[in-house]
């Protein structure tokens, strides 16, 4: 089983950064499906989230990926070995965006979807246990 990073950003740090963010999240938000475009929002969202929190080490200017700015976060000469090891993959952010999906559904409609499947970010084991979806073996077509 892969051992996943911690995310280097707090709540409170994320609720801070909100008014740079709302522009964002409601382009990335489909008000028709009561969900977020997983691309959309780690690109406009998340990837602002990391700007946010690491600018030295990211630079400024221009638009940029989720993938641009984890790679620019890896690549800091400056920053710490153990902060680089700890961020989390593109996978698991897209699995958690997929999670928030689920909880907008969760609190909007009366009847929500089973939470464990691939759309939401969660997956079952072998065993039927809940895991992540981007730790769940990937099937061949």
């Amino acid at each position: 089983m892969k051992k996943h990073a911690r995310a280097q950003v707090s709540g409170k740090s994320v609720f801070g950064m909100m008014p740079a963010l709302w522009n964002g999240l409601a382009s990335a938000f489909d008000p028709q499906t009561d969900q977020l475009d997983v691309q959309a929002a780690c690109d406009r969202v998340v990837a602002l989230i990391y700007v946010e929190k690491f600018p030295k080490h990211i630079g400024q200017g221009g638009v940029r990926t989720l993938r641009d700015v984890l790679d620019r976060v890896r690549r800091a000469p400056k920053m710490s070995q153990r902060l680089k090891d700890s961020m989390p993959s593109q996978e698991r952010i897209e699995c958690t965006v997929r999670n928030a999906n689920w909880l907008v559904q969760y609190w909007t409609r009366e009847e929500y979807p089973d939470p464990v499947q691939q759309a939401y970010g969660f997956a079952r084991n072998a065993r039927g246990a809940p895991m992540y979806a981007d730790d769940a073996p990937q099937q061949k077509n």
